[in-house]
């Protein structure tokens, strides 16, 4: 996780819009796929050192490592609402980048033959596929996408290199010229890739974050366009950064799945790291049996505050679960192998002030 320092902010109107999916009301919460130990350590320890206000912002009892429920992505989020005439009921939706800040996608169904997913040149041919086939989904193709830059690649294999020394964390500037990209194990404890609270209202630095890990392409990153992202964003426009996660192994994931902490906020007014989360409403999550022709989208910041991000993620070491559904329970299973990158979007839409968590 990239470090920074917090910034007081003011924002509104958090999260209030809703994907035109469908929604689903209930009396309870959906049963759990299965419990998992999720370990909270480096993220209290993060926000302990810069933003210590929110020392007990995952609940007062989740400090180190906690056993949490896990629920199936597939069939949707759900939140607890409270009103005064019908009392507690559970509203489950869909998910999707705006209402929860991470949503699935399908991929080419022969993307995966014979692929050397450790080639740089391989992983510059995916994220031109990303950019051309799954992004103008996301964000809309009629121009709404005026820069994006895919940054701080890796992949996840078997056993991972014993050169690497930081998790998720470049140790030099530049494109990936290097022969093969770096390898990194599964991240086993809760975090964020960037907290850029620190870098609020300074354009120039966060761009710079970008240089310090590793653009994929470094031809399509040159002064010109360093300039123009600087003053869209210091002119209001909004950027989304986005993680991009997908298997690259034969076989179902099974081991080690990713995780995703669906968060909510009780006030309409906060954004993280303003506020403490709701326990009723925030949830841990995964997409079961995830395979190759399959790519998960999560958000790590979003300029715009009434949409989710800022999404806390782990790989997921499961205590019990729905093994009804699970392809099998043999400890032969084949480990986890999965590629990650990140994309930092600019789009041509602006955030007004009253919702821009960029703005100080």
């Amino acid at each position: 996780m990239t470090s920074t320092n917090s910034c007081e902010i003011a924002v509104h109107a958090l999260q209030t819009q809703r994907p035109t999916g469908r929604i689903i009301e209930a009396t309870a919460p959906p049963t759990p796929w299965g419990q998992a130990r999720i370990d909270y350590t480096f993220a209290q320890k993060h926000i302990e050192s810069h933003h210590p206000h929110l020392n007990r912002y995952f609940g007062k009892d989740k400090r180190g490592i906690v056993v949490e429920d896990i629920f199936n992505a597939r069939d949707g989020v759900f939140y607890v609402l409270e009103d005064k005439n019908i009392g507690v009921h559970v509203v489950a939706e869909p998910a999707t980048l705006d209402n929860c800040g991470f949503e699935l996608h399908d991929l080419a169904s022969n993307y995966n033959v014979g692929i050397d997913w450790e080639n740089p040149a391989q992983m510059r041919a995916f994220t031109e596929d990303l950019r051309r086939s799954i992004l103008p989904k996301v964000f809309g193709g009629d121009g709404s996408i005026l820069h994006c830059i895919f940054w701080n690649a890796f992949v996840r294999p078997e056993q991972p290199s014993a050169s690497h020394e930081k998790r998720g964390t470049f140790l030099n500037s530049g494109s990936i010229a290097r022969d093969k990209l770096p390898r990194l194990p599964p991240a086993a404890t809760a975090h964020i890739d960037t907290d850029i609270s620190g870098l609020m209202n300074d354009a120039d630095r966060l761009i710079n974050l970008l240089e310090r890990n590793h653009v994929v392409n470094l031809e399509e990153f040159d002064d010109c366009v360093k300039e123009e992202m600087v003053k869209l964003i210091e002119s209001g426009h909004r950027f989304v950064i986005l993680n991009i996660w997908r298997p690259i192994g034969d076989a179902p994931i099974q081991p080690d799945p990713l995780g995703l902490l669906a968060v909510r906020y009780g006030s309409s007014s906060t954004a993280f790291p303003m506020e403490a989360l709701d326990e009723k409403s925030s949830h841990w999550y995964f997409y079961p049996n995830m395979t190759w022709d399959e790519c998960l989208l999560f958000k790590q910041y979003d300029r715009d505050a009434r949409f989710s991000s800022d999404i806390w993620h782990c790989a997921l070491s499961f205590l019990n679960e729905n093994m009804e559904e699970s392809l099998s329970s043999s400890s032969s299973l084949p480990p986890r192998r999965s590629i990650d990158v990140r994309a930092f979007v600019v789009l041509k839409e602006k955030v007004i002030v009253q919702n821009d968590r960029f703005q100080c």
